[in-house]
C-alpha cells in the first residue's frame, strides 16, 4: 500500500500548497475523505481504477453513507416501500455502485489471473474443505464492506487529528521529520482515536442468558458499547479531556485494564481494517508534520455528530501555512 499512499499524501499535498500560498481555509474532512476514497479504491482495484469514473463511485458512496448514518439513528422508522426523496436517493446510489462493482467482478473472472490488489485475492480464494470460490455476491458484499466502512472511519480520524492539531501545534511540530513508523507517532495516534474513535459505539449480542456486573442479560438483548465512553472515564484516565500521547507510553498502558481502550473494539469481531488505517494515520500525519501548520479560527469551535461514525459537524475548515 505503501505507493498508493505515497501518490495520495502528493496530491493531498499539492493542494494544500496551493491553498497555503494562496491563504485558503480548506475543508480538511472533505480532504481527508477523497484521500482515503483514492487509497481504498486503489488498494481495491488496482490499475482498473484508471478505467472507472471514480467522481461517480464516490458520489455515491457519499450519498449511501449519508443514508445508512441518517436511518440508523432516526426515531421514526417507515416502511422500506415508502419512496422518500432520501430513499429514492440512495436506491439510486446503491444501483450506481452494484453496476460498476459488478462490472469490475465480471471482468476480473473474465481475466481469470490472480493480481495483487483486494479484488484479485477475492475473486481468487478458494475454500479450504470444498475448493469452492466465492459468489459474485460474496465478493461485492465484501468491497461493499470495505468501502463504506473504510473510507468514512478513516476519513473522520484525520479530520479530528487535523483539529487536534490546530488547538495543539507543538504537538504536530514535535513530530516534524519523524517516519510513518516512530513510536512517538504511534503514540500520537492512539492518543487521537482515544479521544475521537471515528467508531464511537458498537453492538455486541449475547448468545445465551448472562449476568454482567450483576446485572441479568438475556440472551439476544443488544447490548451497546461505547469507546467514547469508556476513553473519556476518569476511572481509568488521568484528565481525560487533555491531549495526552504519553499515555500510551508501556509502562502506563501496563497500569489499565485491556479494554480502557478499544477504538477498533475486539475479540472475533476486531476491526478488519484496523492496519491499513494505522498505516493511512501515520503516513498521512507524518507527512503534515513535516510540510504545514495548521490554524483555526478565532472562537471556532468543531462539534462531534455521533452518527454511524463520530463525525465533524459540518466538517473541519482549518487555514494552511507552510512550516
Amino acid at each position: 500500500m505503501a505507493p498508493i499512499l505515497d501518490a495520495a499524501c502528493e496530491t493531498l499535498f499539492e493542494q494544500w500548497q496551493a491553498a497555503a500560498r494562496a491563504g485558503e481555509v480548506r475543508n480538511v474532512l472533505r480532504d481527508a475523505s477523497a484521500l482515503a476514497q483514492t487509497v481504498i479504491f486503489r488498494g481495491l482495484f488496482s490499475r482498473d481504477v484508471d478505467d472507472l469514473d471514480t467522481r461517480a463511485l464516490g458520489q455515491a458512496l457519499e450519498v449511501a453513507n449519508d443514508f445508512i448514518h441518517r436511518s440508523a439513528w432516526s426515531m421514526v422508522k417507515l416502511p422500506d416501500s415508502i419512496p422518500t426523496p432520501s430513499r429514492v436517493r440512495f436506491r439510486r446510489a446503491m444501483r450506481t455502485l452494484d453496476t460498476i462493482v459488478y462490472d469490475l467482478i465480471a471482468a476480473r473472472r473474465a481475466r481469470s489471473s490472480e493480481e495483487g490488489d483486494l479484488l484479485g485475492r477475492l475473486v481468487a480464494a478458494r475454500d479450504n474443505e470444498t475448493g469452492a470460490c466465492m459468489t459474485d455476491e460474496q465478493v461485492r458484499d465484501e468491497v461493499m464492506t470495505t468501502f463504506v466502512a473504510g473510507h468514512d472511519t478513516t476519513a473522520a480520524a484525520l479530520a479530528w487529528a487535523f483539529w487536534i492539531f490546530a488547538n495543539e501545534p507543538q504537538a504536530l511540530a514535535r513530530l516534524a521529520g519523524v517516519d510513518p513508523d516512530d513510536a512517538a507517532l504511534g503514540r500520537t495516534v492512539q492518543e487521537v482515536l482515544r479521544l475521537y474513535p471515528p467508531g464511537w459505539i458498537m453492538v455486541r449480542t449475547p448468545h445465551r442468558d448472562d449476568v454482567v456486573c450483576g446485572y441479568e442479560v438475556p440472551a439476544g438483548a443488544p447490548l451497546l458499547i461505547s469507546p467514547w465512553v469508556v476513553h473519556r472515564s476518569p476511572t481509568w484516565w488521568d484528565e481525560p479531556e487533555r491531549f495526552d500521547p504519553d499515555r500510551f507510553l508501556p509502562d502506563r498502558v501496563a497500569q489499565r485494564p485491556k479494554f480502557a481502550y478499544f477504538p477498533y473494539g475486539g475479540g472475533a469481531r476486531v476491526c478488519i481494517g484496523q492496519g491499513l488505517a494505522d498505516r493511512i494515520l501515520r503516513h498521512v500525519i507524518a507527512g503534515v508534520a513535516s510540510r504545514y501548520v495548521l490554524e483555526r479560527g478565532r472562537n471556532q469551535v468543531v462539534v462531534p455528530e455521533p452518527k454511524t461514525t463520530l463525525q465533524p459537524r459540518g466538517g473541519v475548515r482549518l487555514r494552511i501555512r507552510a512550516r
